[in-house]
């Protein structure tokens, strides 16, 4: 309940500080600039808003709104972290996927290659040798990938 009502009155101080913000800051003909709407320059040069400056729970004197603020964009962050984590295992599903698709291409390739390779190697050796081509045949049945 007290938290409730600190909240509230944050978000009215907050309102209250930003209705307010911008008005009479307008400089008009004959007025000084060190003295332009509620501001005024001290003589350090220093901007003073006049008024007692003891700070009654302004902008910033109340952070319990702020607290529950930050620890739900924490939490919304997190959730953001998940679904990236998330869509990453995916997208590496499909990298593997890939892959394993590659890998058995290039193998299927590589083994057709080798196997057309040894038979024209043992064809042209064997038909040199005057060996028959069941021979070769036999030879390649053993010998083939």
């Amino acid at each position: 309940m007290q938290d409730a009502q600190q909240q509230q009155g944050f978000m009215k101080n907050l309102l209250a500080s930003l209705s307010s913000f911008g008005q009479n800051q307008t400089q008009q003909i004959g007025q000084s600039p060190s003295s332009l709407g509620g501001l005024s320059l001290d003589d350090n040069g220093l901007g003073s808003l006049g008024g007692d400056n003891e700070i009654d729970g302004g902008l910033f004197g109340d952070l319990g709104g702020l607290d529950k603020f930050e620890g739900f964009a924490k939490g919304l962050a997190s959730l953001g972290q998940v679904y990236g984590a998330i869509k990453g295992v995916g997208l590496a599903k499909d990298q593997l996927a890939f892959s394993k698709q590659s890998y058995a291409t290039n193998l299927a390739n590589q083994t057709q290659t080798y196997n057309t390779s040894l038979d024209d190697k043992i064809r042209n050796r064997y038909n040199t040798e005057g060996k028959t081509s069941g021979q070769a045949d036999a030879y390649l049945e053993k010998h083939s990938l």
